[in-house]
Parts: C-alpha cells; sequence; structure tokens
C-alpha cells in the first residue's frame, strides 16, 4: 500500500519538474546562508542550509556546485555524510559536490500528511580564503595616488547572466533551473579608519543586529521570499553612508511599488543626488526622482496603453502589473567587473557612471544602463529561461521592453536612428554566428556571444512586432510581455512559483493570438531568424518599363553566414538559405505624391513590377533649383523641438538655405543640383526600399546622388534621412557639400542626423572638388560658434552647452575636419585651424563642463597627423607614408606642447574620468605608430600602473598592445601580473578578453608603417624566447605569477624612467619568465567517512 502510495505521488510530482530535475530526483527549496566576512584577510567562512524536497523515495546522492571553497563537514539532516569533489570541467553541469545520504535516513519516515516527501536539510560548513572568482575583496589603499577614485575597501560578488559564478563562493545549486528562496545572516567587522561596514544583499533587510561580545561587528540578516536562481544572488559589504531612501511624492508608497534604496560612500554622495535627479540638478524637483517614472512606466502605464480599448473593443479589465521584489537597491561600489552588476532587486553599480549637472554625455548612458538593468528583474531573474539555448529570449524581451521606454521618454528618432545602428552592427557581427536558439553552440557562453545575443535578440522581436501587427494583432510584442507578466502575477498570488521562459511556449503563445489562417508567416519567421543564423544582404536594382508604364524591381539575396568562406564546421547548415516577409517600397512620382508598394520577398533572386501612377508624357522631371522647390509651412511640418516660448526665426522647409541672408555668400561656395543636372530619363524623383523600417538587412539600392539630395530634403523620416546622408557620402560633389552643409545648419533635422551629415562633407573636401566641405565646414563654425575680429578673422565664442543638441553638432564639425584627406594628407591649414580652436577654448562662464568637448578636439588635432589608408603599402619599410614636410613639423611641435599644456591643466584642476589624459594618450600612440615621435613606452607603462584612472590604464594598455611593446619580456610580464592580480576587475578583463580572443597584435583600423631600426634592445636567450612566444598564444587568465618580488623590482626599473641601452642586459632567466601552473596530483578525491576516521583515531 505505502509503495503504490509513493508511486501515485512521484508521478503527481513529476509533472511539474523537467526532465532532468525529475531524473535528479530532488527539487531546489530554500537555502539559509550564515557566514562571516573578514575583509582585511579576504575570507568568507561559515555555514549553509539548502533545503531540498525529493521527487521520489529511492534518492541515494545529492549533487551540489561548489568551486574554490574548502569544505571541512557536510550533514544532511544532521547525520554526518560522506562526499566526493570533483573540480574537473566535466562536473561543473550536474555538480562538483556528490553527497551520499547516510544510512540513517533511510530509517525515517518519507511522507507526511500532506502527502509530500520530508525535506532534506543539507548542511554544508565551508571556508573561503583569498578567492579569484566570484567575489572580489577590494582592500583599503593607504597612499591615495593621482588619478585614484577612492581608496575605500569593498566586498562585492562578481554576477553573471547564466550560472557559473556563485559557486565560486557560495555551495549551491547553480543550475539555470534551479531556484528557490534565500535567507542570509552575514556578519563584518568595522575597519580602522573608514566608516561603519554595512551589508547590502538582494532581499529585504529584516534586522541589523550589533555583537554583545565583540564591538563593532554587526550580522545583517536578509530575507528573499521570491524564489531566484544562485546567480542573480548578489552580496555587498562597504564603508556606505546612511541609506538614502528615494521616496515617492506621496507620502505613502505607492501599490506594487518597491522601496528604493542607494548606497554609497561619503566621499561620493554628492554625486549621487545629480544622477537620480530628472535634470541633475541639486534640489529636488515636482517629480523627485527620474527612476520613478520609469517604474510607473513598467507597473500601470505600460498595462494601460497595451490594452487600450482603441485595440480592442473586447478587452479583459486592465490589470497593473508589480515590481517582482519589495526592496530595490542601488549600491555604488569601485573595481567592479562591469558598470552594472545585474542581481535579484540589487543593482552593483561601478562608480564611473555617476554624474552631475555639468556633465551632458554621461546623462544618456547612464539610464540607459539603469533601465535595462531594471528590465531584467521582471525578465531574466523573476521569470528566468528554462535553459541554455532559451537565453535569447529574456535578453530580447528586457532589452525590447526598456526599448519601449526610451521611445517614450528620448522620443521615435533617437528610438529609430539608435534601432538603424545597431542594425548595422548585428549585420556586420553576424558571420560565422550560431543561431539564436540552437543546442549546438559550445556551453558556456563567451563574453562575445552574450553581447552578441543582447544586441540581436531584441531586434529579432521588433522584427516579429512588426510581422504580428502586419498579421492584424496589432498589439504585437508588447501584448505578448503583458500576458507572460500577468500569468507570472497570477501564479505569485496564489503561492506558485512563476514559470520559465521557454522558446517554443512563447512562439505558440505568438501564434495563439492570430488568426489560423496567418500562423504559417510565424512558423517561417521563427524558422529563419530564431532557428537560423545570418542576416539577408539585398541587392536591388530598379528600371522604368515605358510599354508597361511601371517600375521594376530586381532582387537579389545573400546571407551574411553564408559569405564567410572560413566558416566553423557545422555552421554552414544552420545559416538561412533565404529570407522571406513584406516590403515596404515608397516611390514618389512627378506629380508630387509618394507611393507605397508592399511585396512580398521570398526568393533569392526575382523580380517585381510595380504600377506607375503618372501619366507619362515624356517631360523633363529632374532636379527642381533648391529655393524653388514645394514650400511646407511650419504648421504642416511643425519641429518635435520646437516650443511657445521659442522666439527664432523658423525656415519655412526642410533644408532651407540658411546662409540666403548672409553678406558674404560668396564665401559660402554654393552649388546647386540644377547646374549639373538635368535628366530627361528618369520618372521618379527618389525610390526608398523598407519605407517601413521593419527588416535587419543589408540594402544595396544604386540611384542618382541628386534622388538622394531629394529624399533628404523633402522627407521627415530619420532613417531616410541617415540612409541619404550615407549614400552621399559617396558620391561627393559640390552640391553634395551644399545639401549636407544645409542639413548641418537645419537645426529641425534630429541632431544625430546634422552629426552624420558634418562627417559626410569630410569626404567632400578634395583638391578636385577645390576643398568645398573643408570650407563649409570652416564658415558653419565661424559663422555660429565664433565671433568675428575687429582686425579679420575670427575668435571662438566662450563655450556655451545650454543648448545640448548644439553641443553635439559643434563637437561633430571639429572632428569632422579632422577626417579630411587629400592625397592622403590632411591639409595644413586644417591643423592650424584645429590648433587655433583648441588653444583658444574658454569655458570660464559656461556652467557645463568642457571635458569632453577638450578631450574630442584632442583626439581631432591628433587624428590630422594620420594619413590615409589608401596611402599605406604594406610591406614596404623604405617609402614614406606621407610627405612630412617641415611646415607639418611646426604644426606638430605645437601640438605636442598644446598637449602638455592640458595634461597640466589635468594635474592642476582633473577632468572627468581624466577624458583628457585618455585623449592624449590616444594621440601620443598614434604618432608613435606613423614614426611622428619616437617610440617610448614607458609613459604608457607608468599609465597602465594601478593608482590612475582605468580609463586612462586601459588606453595606456591599448597602446601597449598597438605598438607591440606586450612582446618585450618584461612588459609580458607586466600584463600577467595585471591580468592575475590587479585589484581592478576591469582591467583583468580587458586583458583576458585582448588575448584570449585575439590571440596576438590586434588589428587596428589606423595605418601604420613598418618601423626601420631599433629603438629598444632586449636580450634573451632561446628557451626564454620559446617561452615568450608560448605564453602570448595561451590565455593570460589561466596564469599564475611566482616570482612576485623579482617581478616588482623589474617594473618599477622600467616605469623609473630608467636609462635602457643597448648593451644594458634585461633579459629574464628561464626560472623568472616561466610560469608554473601550479595543480591537484588528482581531479578527485574522496574525504573519509566518519566511520573510517573514528577507526584511524582508534
Amino acid at each position: 500500500m505505502l509503495e503504490t502510495k509513493k508511486s501515485d505521488l512521484f508521478t503527481r510530482l513529476k509533472v511539474y519538474v523537467d526532465d532532468e530535475t525529475a531524473e535528479r530526483g530532488y527539487v531546489y527549496s530554500h537555502q539559509k546562508v550564515d557566514v562571516q566576512i573578514d575583509m582585511l584577510n579576504q575570507t568568507i567562512k561559515g555555514y549553509t542550509e539548502i533545503s531540498i524536497k525529493p521527487l521520489r523515495f529511492d534518492i541515494d546522492i545529492i549533487r551540489l556546485h561548489c568551486r574554490q571553497c574548502r569544505i571541512s563537514s557536510i550533514k544532511v539532516n544532521d547525520f554526518l555524510a560522506d562526499f566526493e569533489i570533483n573540480e574537473s570541467e566535466d562536473a561543473g553541469i550536474m555538480g562538483e559536490i556528490t553527497v551520499y545520504l547516510p544510512d540513517e535516513i533511510t530509517e525515517i519516515t518519507i511522507v507526511n500528511g500532506a502527502e509530500e516527501w520530508v525535506p532534506l536539510i543539507v548542511r554544508v560548513d565551508f571556508i573561503l580564503e583569498k578567492p579569484k572568482a566570484g567575489v572580489h575583496f577590494k582592500l583599503p589603499d593607504d597612499d591615495k595616488q593621482k588619478y585614484k577614485s577612492q581608496c575605500d575597501p569593498y566586498m562585492f560578488t562578481i554576477n553573471s547572466p547564466l550560472p557559473g559564478a556563485t559557486r565560486c563562493w557560495l555551495p549551491c545549486l547553480d543550475r539555470i533551473r534551479d531556484r528557490c528562496s534565500w535567507d542570509f545572516f552575514i556578519t563584518v567587522s568595522d575597519i580602522e579608519g573608514f566608516n561603519p561596514i554595512m551589508v547590502v544583499c538582494s532581499g529585504n533587510l529584516v534586522k541589523m543586529t550589533n555583537s554583545s561580545t565583540t564591538p563593532n561587528q554587526r550580522t545583517f540578516h536578509y530575507n528573499q521570499p521570491t524564489a531566484v536562481p544562485a546567480q542573480y544572488i548578489g552580496v555587498v559589504c562597504g564603508p556606505f553612508v546612511d541609506p538614502f531612501v528615494l521616496d515617492y511624492p506621496q507620502e505613502a508608497l505607492p501599490p506594487n511599488r518597491p522601496k528604493i534604496i542607494a548606497y554609497i560612500s561619503e566621499e561620493w554622495q554628492n554625486w549621487l543626488i545629480p544622477t537620480l535627479y530628472p535634470d541633475g540638478d541639486d534640489e529636488p524637483t515636482e517629480d523627485t526622482y527620474w527612476i520613478h517614472r520609469a517604474m510607473d512606466y513598467f507597473i500601470e502605464e505600460y498595462s494601460k496603453f497595451n490594452l487600450h480599448p482603441e485595440f480592442d473593443k473586447n478587452n479583459p479589465t486592465v490589470k497593473p502589473g508589480s515590481f517582482p521584489f519589495k526592496r530595490f537597491q542601488i549600491v555604488f561600489v569601485d573595481h567592479s567587473y562591469s558598470e552594472i552588476n545585474v542581481c535579484a532587486g540589487l543593482l552593483i553599480c561601478r562608480l564611473n557612471i555617476l554624474y552631475n549637472k555639468c556633465i551632458i554625455d554621461q546623462k544618456e548612458k547612464t539610464r540607459h544602463a539603469l533601465i535595462t538593468a531594471l528590465t531584467q528583474q521582471w525578465f531574466g531573474i523573476f521569470i528566468p529561461p528554462y535553459s541554455w539555448r532559451d537565453y535569447w529570449l529574456a535578453a530580447g524581451l528586457s532589452n525590447f521592453w526598456a526599448s519601449m521606454y526610451f521611445q517614450k521618454v528620448c522620443g521615435i528618432s533617437e528610438s529609430r536612428y539608435r534601432r538603424k545602428k545597431d542594425i548595422e552592427l548585428v549585420c556586420e557581427l553576424d558571420v560565422n554566428r550560431y543561431p539564436l536558439c540552437t543546442l549546438d553552440i559550445p556551453l558556456p557562453f563567451q563574453s562575445k556571444d552574450i553581447e552578441f545575443i543582447n544586441l540581436k535578440a531584441p531586434l529579432v522581436l521588433w522584427m516579429l512586432n512588426k510581422r504580428m501587427t502586419f498579421l492584424d494583432y496589432r498589439r504585437g510584442i508588447p501584448g505578448i510581455i503583458y500576458l507572460f507578466l500577468n500569468g507570472a502575477k497570477e501564479d505569485v498570488d496564489q503561492g506558485k512559483r512563476p514559470g520559465f521562459l521557454h522558446t517554443e511556449e512563447f512562439l505558440e503563445t505568438c501564434k495563439s493570438v492570430i488568426r489560423q489562417e496567418l500562423r504559417n508567416e510565424i512558423k517561417k519567421f521563427e524558422k529563419q531568424w530564431i532557428y537560423g543564423s545570418g542576416c539577408p544582404k539585398f541587392k536591388i536594382c530598379a528600371t522604368f518599363n515605358r510599354k508597361k508604364l511601371a517600375v521594376e524591381f530586381k532582387f537579389e539575396q545573400a546571407n551574411t553566414n553564408a559569405s564567410n568562406p572560413d566558416s566553423v564546421s557545422g555552421l554552414q547548415s544552420t545559416h538561412t538559405p533565404r529570407f522571406t516577409g513584406h516590403m515596404d517600397i515608397a516611390i514618389k512620382e512627378p506629380d508630387g505624391l509618394e507611393y507605397i508598394h508592399t511585396i512580398y520577398v521570398q526568393e533569392k533572386r526575382e523580380s517585381h513590377s510595380l504600377f506607375y501612377h503618372t501619366k507619362y508624357k515624356r517631360s523633363k522631371l529632374g532636379i527642381r533649383p533648391h529655393m524653388r522647390r514645394e514650400r511646407s509651412t511650419l504648421e504642416a511640418h511643425p519641429p518635435s523641438n520646437v516650443f511657445d516660448e521659442d522666439q527664432r526665426d523658423y525656415p519655412l522647409q526642410w533644408g532651407m538655405d540658411p546662409e540666403s541672408d548672409s553678406e558674404d555668400l560668396p564665401d559660402w561656395k554654393i552649388q546647386e543640383w540644377v547646374q549639373e543636372y538635368n535628366s530627361t530619363s528618369d520618372q521618379w524623383e527618389w525610390i526608398r526600399v523598407d519605407d517601413a523600417f521593419s527588416w535587419i538587412a543589408i540594402i544595396d539600392f544604386e540611384q542618382d546622388d541628386y534622388m538622394w539630395a531629394a529624399l533628404l530634403e523633402s522627407s521627415r523620416d530619420v532613417i531616410a534621412h541617415y540612409e541619404a546622408i550615407k549614400a552621399l557620402s559617396n558620391k561627393p560633389s559640390r552640391a553634395c557639400s551644399t545639401t549636407l552643409m544645409r542639413t548641418v545648419r537645419d537645426w529641425r533635422y534630429y541632431y544625430r542626423i546634422r552629426m552624420d551629415a558634418a562627417l559626410a562633407m569630410a569626404k567632400c573636401a578634395t583638391s578636385d572638388l577645390d576643398f568645398i566641405g573643408i570650407t563649409q565646414l570652416m564658415k558653419i563654425y565661424e559663422t555660429d560658434y565664433c565671433e568675428p575680429r575687429s582686425e579679420g578673422g575670427f575668435f571662438p565664442k566662450i563655450n556655451d552647452f545650454s543648448d545640448w543638441e548644439e553641443y553635439y553638432v559643434q563637437r561633430a564639425i571639429p572632428y569632422a575636419l579632422s577626417c579630411a584627406r587629400d592625397s592622403g594628407n590632411t591639409p595644413s591649414h586644417v591643423k592650424e585651424y584645429l590648433l587655433y580652436l583648441l588653444s583658444w577654448n574658454d569655458n570660464q562662464t559656461n556652467m557645463y563642463s568642457d571635458d569632453y568637448f577638450v578631450s574630442n578636439l584632442v583626439e581631432s588635432l591628433g587624428n590630422t597627423f594620420i594619413p590615409d589608408d589608401d596611402q599605406i603599402q604594406e610591406g614596404s619599410a623604405d617609402v614614406e607614408v606621407f610627405d612630412f614636410a617641415s611646415q607639418s613639423r611646426d604644426h606638430l611641435e605645437e601640438t605636442l606642447e598644446t598637449l602638455e599644456r592640458y595634461f597640466s591643466r589635468h594635474e592642476l584642476f582633473g577632468s572627468y574620468q581624466a577624458l583628457i589624459v585618455v585623449a592624449i594618450i590616444k594621440v601620443r600612440m598614434h604618432l608613435m605608430l606613423n614614426q611622428l615621435i619616437p617610440l617610448d613606452g614607458r609613459e604608457f607603462i607608468i599609465h597602465a600602473r594601478y593608482g590612475n584612472y582605468v580609463g586612462v590604464r586601459i588606453a595606456a594598455l591599448e597602446a601597449l598592445i598597438a605598438l607591440d611593446l606586450h612582446q618585450k619580456p618584461e612588459v609580458a610580464k607586466f600584463f600577467e601580473f595585471l591580468a592575475e592580480r590587479d585589484s581592478d576587475l576591469a582591467v583583468r578583463r580587458f586583458i583576458n578578453a585582448k588575448f584570449k580572443e585575439d590571440r596576438g597584435p590586434l588589428c587596428w583600423n589606423f595605418p601604420r608603417k613598418v618601423r626601420s631600426g631599433p629603438s629598444l634592445i632586449i636580450r634573451y636567450n632561446r628557451t626564454t624566447s620559446n617561452r615568450i612566444r608560448k605564453f602570448d598564444e595561451n590565455s593570460i587568465s589561466r596564469s599564475v605569477v611566482q616570482n612576485f618580488h623579482n617581478q616588482k623590482k623589474l617594473i618599477n626599473k622600467i616605469t623609473n624612467n630608467l636609462p635602457l641601452s643597448e648593451s644594458e642586459d634585461l633579459s629574464l632567466s628561464e626560472e623568472d619568465i616561466l610560469i608554473k601552473s601550479k595543480k591537484r596530483e588528482g581531479s578527485e578525491y574522496v574525504v573519509e567517512s566518519r566511520s573510517k576516521r573514528r577507526k584511524k583515531k582508534k
């Protein structure tokens, strides 16, 4: 009878778990963690109790995940248990620790009155000493050097969106589908000379208890009632000031809202409030905090918008959402692995994302990162992916949802422009890649794989949203998001755990909301974009058929993956052979109307014939003079950034002549299109492919340049503007430069379009065109951002960045000038111009910082000394890259003096994120690469040392790699030391990623000359040479520095600017350079059982 009851119970419970968990025989239920953290000694000591619910009665082993920790004992239900530890890579999936159930467990009744198995409590006593992964200890610094952000001590966990990190500091079940509720009891002691150490953990702070026996010691109790995976559990310890609570404007906390709390050290607390306030103000506003607006959108406004009666008259009652956790904490630390570490109800942020009201550029970056991390609390943590192959869905939904909020806040133009740039990047990177959802991709994911999935997945969902709306489900993906969140909320209200994100279930939900006869389109989409790899490349040409009065299009498509001859074995079978779907084509005919045609793409090669509406009379079409174009009133085309209090005179048309009222009209060198083109054959004004902007694709469509100019001046879509400017940049002419010049000056264009137009004007700066691009760019800058001098010439105005759109355009013009090339070289008057702007930059009365502006000027000035790629003759060391005249040498000397002056300015007054120093390092690196200044790696090693700002260090390390100095034995030893022991995890990550992925010198985009003659001779024997070569081929991250004392002496010798003659022998002995890897004699060892230990004692 009992056996029958056990069998029925197993059958009933098996329905609620996956097959792998059912085979394992138990479910992760709850975990209690009680540890004491010693920050100075870098140790974590204590125990954890893991509650496991059996699924069957014949369990004999329990597997746990654990690495680095030293296990002292394991008990199951208070009985000592035997266990084995296997730290090989193969054991990482099922678990490194195998626990054998004690014999006493079989005598316990395994079925209780509720017809469930009695939980098994597995207690693991462990100690972790000086960990190398999973958790990071940042020790206090006694001597605070220049550029050092701060010297506070920290301890924080390193989290990843996929399992593998938590097991490095805590025994647990660290599998992608395992999740449970948590209780933490963390004891810390204060450090002399710093504020009291506080603990911030995932969950709700229950209480904080002072120790009655040990002074300055406290225990923090956190409870996380929501079941979350182990990889999203975060713990932070540091000398934070009192918690900063972000109160809502209302007195009481609104329903379904979390309590938002920020933690920061005392030195940086003045930067916290400007970062969190809406406009970077120092005083609270009516809305108080911008993150409240985002929370309101995701909880209430999003649901109301999604289920508006406009979409469906039979909508159910709108149910507002809720935040998955009762507490949302934001902690700012230093030396973290990435800018934001996402945990359950907790964000571990790096200090460099902070800004104040004087910083313009960082505001957008910080808010974008925080909002994306906020949406991951729902998709990824609260509703985790079912398996590794479903990670793309969690990444796609969270990023897609965040993009919806940014579209609401930043506007449709910013959203579409960002998406267009992401599409171009995806098409560039989607070569030799696996599909988004596949079992073939190697596990675990590499960082580049996760970054690519985070980039492509939201774009694929955006495409799916377009297809679903076209198939008459007008809510699209937002409606699917609502269904998922509403279902998860109902599960929590009923005391159940929310489900998982499963690709097949997601696609079935998408099909269920569409009519039966249209579901085949979703099946085609998933096969091509989710289970298939690559992106389409369309080559399209259009011709006019006079007999049929039709416009005929010929389509040819290829796959970005299929075009790679070096594809990995197995990838060729996963790439999509052909992509299908609807595509809109817009044709503006001579009658002035724009006709939109929808075609269905389904073959690799096909033709489409589109009806021509205008009656054919062989009339001359051609481009009309610019000022005679059809004018539109301001009321018909109101700019998006026009306000009632704005008193500016608005031009009546896009691309209106801003120079028409100028007294120095000849200086603008205006050239209209009508003087160059007067076509009699073309029967349309312009054609635009993918007018609806609904494809992730490379579209190669050619039409005359004046047609692109007409599209730029007549369309109001930011994507049409971008495509037109990109096409015009490849067709330089005087009329093209004039059109682009008008675009830069017309403030009604989106500011990013104006920046792109300025950069495209550099392509028109050639001697054949009389350098019209340079002339017009300089004229724009002198007219808008300078004031005339009485004796002639101009003088730069005092900086005024109150209009941030104009600030970005002002920044773009100097960089565009630096990109101008004639016969591979930048004209000398451009160097003088930029040097003049940098020398006379004045920011005294400007309320905003000019650090970004100055760093842009410095990099632009340095860019003028770099020759064009076409002038480089590879493999020839005897041919000069370009003629470096005496005048240019004078410019170079003056440039170096200016750089030294700005470096001294940074030494005295500092700069935000040391941007000026970073720019100077990049410029000097480029000059050394092109043999314009002597090669000297000492200055880069000095900047790369610990104590400098992380951006400066990474720029210096990039310079050492670009100059091939990292292949020198002593510099290689320095790199190895940083990769293994540097306190800043961002520096470790940079070095490991460079050497592990690239395995050698990087291929930079800027040109280089082959150096002639040795600049630094280092002697080493053959064995050392071979070892260095082997060191360069293998991953630096796995090396361990044994001889730290010799390493430190060698680095000091390099960085103290000691003379290095050719006769001086700096070679390293084989014992110094040889990297010894300490390995265990066996990958497995067995801990003796209690009975065996007793026998030995006897």
